[in-house]
């Protein structure tokens, strides 16, 4: 791949590393109607993006819709939950897609880091630690990952994959001892993602 020069102008053959290696998954960039976009259109259907994606809500009533409601509860609390979210409507779209049909198949690469939940080990942060008790601090988080946990499940059972959502739930992964294990997994290995920006080489 040949870097963008320094006036800022990048070639027109110029391409990521990691696109220019996969020029099939990569040709046609695909913008859901929310503004996100993604690589292509394959990229796009298997991202389960859709199942939390606001831009599907009706005009009519967002305030009051589970999924409206589970993002701004993230954004004001903790956009931890965001990311679970996330990766539980990818399991769902898994299982429903066919491409996994034993619900444990979707969850194996998770295992391996899930331990105790959020609420169990978490510590109040230098501004509350005087004036919150450990216990009030984790009670008080309990309380608020529920909630989410609460408006994630009526989002994905209205807007996620059915059968994927169903067998899901059957399998307990949308109970609270799978979500506050999840959180905590996420907290306390530092979880993110990490990948190489268009503008590396500038």
């Amino acid at each position: 791949a040949v870097c963008p020069s320094e006036a800022g102008a990048a070639p027109a053959d110029w391409k990521l590393p990691w696109a220019a290696a996969n020029e099939e998954a990569t040709s046609c960039p695909v913008k859901c109607r929310c503004g996100e976009t993604f690589c292509s259109q394959a990229c796009f259907d298997t991202s389960a993006h859709l199942s939390l994606c606001v831009a599907e809500l009706s005009d009519e009533g967002v305030e009051d819709a589970p999924l409206f409601r589970f993002k701004t509860h993230a954004l004001q609390t903790n956009e931890l939950y965001l990311l679970a979210g996330k990766t539980i409507a990818r399991m769902a779209l898994l299982v429903d897609s066919g491409d996994q049909q034993d619900c444990f198949d979707s969850l194996f690469p998770l295992l391996s880091m899930i331990g105790e939940p959020w609420w169990s080990f978490t510590l109040p942060d230098d501004r509350e630690v005087v004036n919150v008790t450990v216990e009030a601090h984790r009670e008080s988080l309990q309380k608020q990952a529920l909630e989410s946990l609460h408006l994630l499940r009526l989002a994905l059972k209205a807007q996620g994959p059915k059968q994927g959502v169903s067998r899901l739930e059957q399998a307990g992964v949308l109970d609270s001892t799978f979500w506050g294990a999840l959180l905590g997994s996420f907290q306390i290995n530092n979880f993110g993602i990490l990948g190489e920006a268009a503008n590396f080489c500038y």
